[in-house]
């Protein structure tokens, strides 16, 4: 033991463990008849032992610290503790007046030290002089130490078991603000997008403007300078010659852009199996599971007791069902067999003895006695007979074809009950249906459906939701469509999809489904129908960054044609509602045809029909040079 080291200090309010020591103290005291009494607690943690003494007023804590082992010393300490230097040092700082004492170990169920109890001065029954501690005043601290152990290990565990609780809180509180931080972020993230994609829209629409603009100039600047249908200008050749373009062959494709918020490819909700308590919790919200990962342990006490009497009950009505298979073999067939031989047999005997009897008394040679005796034993050997056969009928009922059905229903139905309490037992291990990140089971409020919380000890209902895996192995988004533009899409259809938070990463995927259903749109009259996209496969990489509700612009093919005619704006030229170009033939002509426009695009107009690749398009013909 190296140096020891008594600090007296005083502090209110006291922690729950320093209350309890000073309550065991008192207790102690009053059943040893001690003046005074320590109870000194191990701290592995500081190397010291903590004691706590009530005197008068106030509350001492008394420290004891050591260089040594605290749990090897807590054998030889309570040796040192009576011996006179301590003492002296004790009774010096606390004026006890210290005359002698007694000691004990505390230790818990594993017989681990937890510290020592220290009786000081004896207190005699009259008065108040001081006498010695005894034998039994030894073997009773002892006992109360052991008491006493216990007690503080209980008051330790509660006293863990709270402080865990709070940390679970607190851990439950900080996730909470990160889940309202999140929410808020994606708020940010959507109003940002959102605006984004209205100055995306004005800015097409200010295109469109320019370009009808343009139409509608060149319209009203060649109205009326128009030229007769054919013309034949061979003055100017050479200026028409720099005017003259070719209808460019180009890929067009036409695009619906949508947008919406990414989701898991499925949700897939884990239910209770049966009614019990869990008893082991082997995930936290938003971890990543693997598929057949172990979820949750429930408590199958309850569930193998009922297994077990239901492998009784089916292991009695399985004997039944073959006693009954095999009763025209059974023993008490036989015997009932063996007493209808018997009795036929002895009716035999009796009416062959009457007939004799009775050929003897018409000889004269018996009496009338007799042959009535002897009539009365055929009468008795018949009923015997009667009997006989009657209790074999009754013995052949027993296994008649309705009890034989009714036992073997009744086999059916107990190892129905037993083969159902064993999955139960199997299913009380809960593990992960898919591969995906685990989640608290939600209704369409987004409020948690099970309200008791997922913790070890809590109790849950068969077929209640306990969690819920969201399916990463791919997402899905969620959007809407005009219906202007519903009969350009359908099911199958590509969809290029990008996620601007993640640098405008790119998926690709396909309509999944279209609503049959319109809804109304909120702010405007037009109706619209649901719209599901899904991505059906990601890469490691892509799952690793994608967050569940991240808002996504898609865009869906809905045109297509790799070799469309494409002419620029300041070619065309209006005549009422009709539009035409002028094309020079090969004798040098100019001609006027008329053309159908599809669509406006960003480098000219798609021209549908009445013109081809290889006619030849005047720019600027009608003006004076």
């Amino acid at each position: 033991m190296n140096s020891i080291q008594v600090i007296e200090a005083t502090r209110k309010p006291l922690p729950s463990q320093h209350n309890m020591c000073l309550k065991l103290s008192q207790a102690v005291a009053e059943l040893l008849a001690a003046e005074h009494t320590i109870v000194f607690l191990l701290d592995q943690g500081k190397s010291q032992f903590l004691g706590m003494l009530e005197s008068e007023t106030r509350v001492v804590d008394i420290h004891i610290t050591t260089d040594s082992c605290p749990v090897s010393f807590v054998f030889t300490l309570q040796e040192a503790l009576l011996s006179t230097d301590l003492i002296q040092e004790l009774d010096a700082k606390l004026k006890l007046c210290i005359q002698n004492g007694i000691s004990a170990i505390m230790s818990n169920e594993s017989n681990e030290p937890l510290g020592f109890v220290l009786a000081l001065n004896k207190m005699a029954n009259q008065g108040i002089a001081p006498t010695e501690f005894t034998v039994q005043d030894q073997q009773l601290l002892q006992k109360l130490s052991c008491m006493a152990g216990r007690v503080v290990e209980q008051t330790l565990q509660m006293d863990t078991e709270h402080a865990k609780k709070e940390q679970l809180n607190n851990q439950y509180q900080d996730l909470q603000t990160a889940y309202a931080t999140v929410c808020k972020d994606n708020h940010q993230l959507e109003s940002t997008v959102r605006s984004k994609r209205i100055t995306k829209k004005l800015t097409v629409t200010a295109a469109i403007m320019v370009s009808l603009f343009c139409l509608f100039y060149l319209f009203f600047a060649h109205y009326f300078n128009v030229a007769p249908e054919t013309q034949d200008r061979e003055g100017p050749q050479n200026h028409i010659q720099n005017q003259l373009i070719s209808p460019q062959i180009e890929r067009v494709e036409d695009f619906l852009h949508l947008s919406g918020n990414l989701q898991p490819l499925s949700w897939v909700k884990v239910n209770a199996p049966l009614d019990a308590a869990i008893e082991h919790v082997n995930f936290q919200y938003g971890d990543t599971v693997r598929q057949g990962q172990l979820l949750l342990e429930l408590d199958q006490s309850t569930i193998q007791l009922a297994y077990r009497d239901a492998t009784a009950a089916y292991f009695q009505s399985l004997k039944e069902f073959e006693r009954l298979k095999n009763w025209s073999n059974s023993i008490e067939v036989k015997n009932a067999k063996r007493a209808v031989v018997r009795a036929n047999k002895a009716l035999q005997l009796a009416k062959e003895r009457h007939a004799s009897t009775n050929s003897l008394f018409q000889k004269g040679i018996v009496a009338k006695t007799e042959l009535d005796s002897d009539w009365r034993a055929v009468s008795e050997a018949e009923v015997t007979l009667t009997m006989a056969q009657e209790s074999l009928i009754a013995q052949q009922s027993v296994a008649s074809d309705v009890q034989l059905k009714i036992a073997q229903l009744s086999l059916q139905n107990a190892e129905q009950k037993m083969q159902s309490l064993a999955l139960q037992i199997e299913q009380a291990n809960i593990h992960s249906p898919v591969q995906g990140i685990i989640l608290p089971a939600t209704s369409k409020q987004e409020k948690p459906s099970f309200k008791g919380g997922i913790y070890s000890g809590a109790q849950v209902v068969k077929n209640e939701p306990l969690v819920m895996i969201a399916d990463m192995s791919g997402v899905s988004i969620d959007s809407q469509v005009s219906e202007v533009d519903l009969l350009k899409i359908k099911p199958g259809q590509s969809v290029d999809v990008r996620i601007e938070a993640l640098n405008d990463l790119s998926l690709s995927g396909v309509i999944h489904y279209v609503d049959a259903r319109a809804r109304a749109s909120k702010g405007s009259r037009s109706r619209v129908f649901n719209i599901q996209i899904q991505v059906k496969q990601l890469t490691e990489q892509q799952r690793s960054l994608i967050r569940i509700g991240m808002s996504v612009d898609t865009r869906v093919l809905i045109y297509s044609n790799p070799e469309a005619l494409v002419i620029p704006v300041s070619a065309v030229q209006l005549e009422g509602n009709k539009k035409f170009v002028w094309v020079q033939t090969e004798q040098g002509q100019v001609i006027r045809k008329y053309i159908e426009i599809r669509t406006s695009l960003p480098q000219g107009l798609e021209v549908s029909s009445g013109l081809s690749a290889a006619d030849k398009i005047v720019i600027g013909f009608g003006e004076k040079y």
